[in-house]
């Protein structure tokens, strides 16, 4: 559960489950530039931490590590 504080996802991870629910609730995703909008404002508004790390995945480039802290 992505609300949990302390919780921290990859912003591919936490794109996908939020634009899943979106479509779930009858609603157009949002696009990948808006979603980063949108990342920028809660880190801003001190909701989200994010850095720059390897992906968990393949331990290979870089991708935001976002932590819910509010």
């Amino acid at each position: 559960n992505a609300k949990e504080a302390g919780k921290e996802l990859t912003a591919k991870d936490l794109f996908e489950q939020f634009n899943a629910e979106k479509e779930k609730a009858g609603e157009e995703p949002l696009g990948e530039r808006q979603f980063r909008n949108y990342i920028t404002v809660f880190e801003d508004a001190g909701l989200i931490e994010t850095v720059l790390g390897a992906s968990p995945e393949t331990q290979k480039g870089k991708t935001k590590i976002i932590k819910m802290i509010k």
